[in-house]
């Protein structure tokens, strides 16, 4: 039995369906959202959400391609589905469809665009860890389906963004990602947390933009500043970019931000910085703003 691709909320899913009377479609778009992780995201997925013309599909964060290629998400995975699981989890049955198929990535997204959404996309973090390889075979799969792929990528302060991601994993107890214990204090687990490396390959900003930019045009690529994107002229820019209509009421908001009550050692800080020299040194040359934003 073939599977419906179509999203409850979105279903007109038929590209040929109520077209006739469009004069000139719109170029159809993909949103390739690379991280980084606690940078804005999710803020992402809620601001695209918003727009009549974008359908999201299923969920924010597919988890396809780092869960094939990197060996740090191979949490991710989806479980293999049987008769009874594709009636009750049909998006988990699609999802393991994406990760055992390559082509079915590619034709979901494609069924979510017609005359009344020319925009979808995948906002999964932990790609920012894919190579330029993948980069590129994403980009190739979409543009053979005459969809155009384009690059979100959000950069944070990487001691504020790994204390946030700590912070959230803490509270959701997921104490295997942190690498720590329950009872470990919060400053003894960050200093086991930000040298792992499920945390270094998603500060390394560096080479994540590095590989991105042979690949992609720059135009195809946005990349912005955590600190500064909910200012109403960053989300101006993005929406240019992107190509939906500026909302500047969504300026100031943001969304999934986590909170601990922890004490937080300014010598920790510091190892952090010096360990994450090189994303610090490249930023401040690549992005100068974020000298005062990120305290050079």
């Amino acid at each position: 039995m073939a599977v419906d691709f179509r999203r409850p909320r979105r279903e007109e899913s038929n590209p040929l369906r109520g077209c006739r009377a469009m004069v000139e479609p719109r170029q159809r778009k993909f949103i390739l959202g690379v991280g980084a992780q606690r940078s804005g995201t999710t803020w992402l997925h809620n601001y695209l959400s918003n727009d009549k013309r974008f359908n999201p599909g299923f969920r924010k964060e597919y988890h396809v391609w780092d869960w094939v290629d990197l060996p740090e998400m191979s949490y991710a995975g989806a479980s293999k589905p049987n008769a009874w699981k594709n009636l009750r989890r049909k998006p988990e049955a699609l999802r393991y469809r994406m990760q055992t198929s390559d082509d079915f990535y590619f034709e979901y997204f494609a069924s979510l665009l017609n005359c009344s959404y020319d925009l979808t996309g995948d906002i999964t973090p932990s790609y920012c860890g894919l190579d330029e390889r993948r980069f590129k075979f994403i980009k190739d799969g979409f543009e053979k389906r005459g969809i155009s792929c384009r690059v979100v990528y959000f950069l944070r302060d990487p001691v504020s963004r790994i204390k946030s991601a700590l912070k959230y994993q803490i509270g959701r107890r997921n104490f295997r990602e942190v690498g720590g214990t329950p009872d470990a204090s919060f400053i003894d687990a960050l200093r086991q947390y930000y040298p792992l490396d499920r945390v270094r390959f998603r500060t390394s900003y560096h080479d994540t933009i590095r590989k991105l930019e042979r690949v992609f045009d720059q135009s195809d690529i946005y990349i912005g500043i955590f600190e500064s994107m909910f200012d109403a002229v960053s989300i101006e820019r993005l929406s240019g970019f992107i190509g939906v209509e500026a909302r500047k009421a969504a300026a100031g908001t943001k969304v999934n931000t986590a909170e601990f009550k922890g004490k937080v050692s300014d010598d920790v800080d510091q190892e952090i910085r010096e360990y994450y020299k090189d994303v610090y040194a490249y930023c401040f040359r690549r992005f100068p703003e974020t000298k005062a934003l990120w305290g050079a």
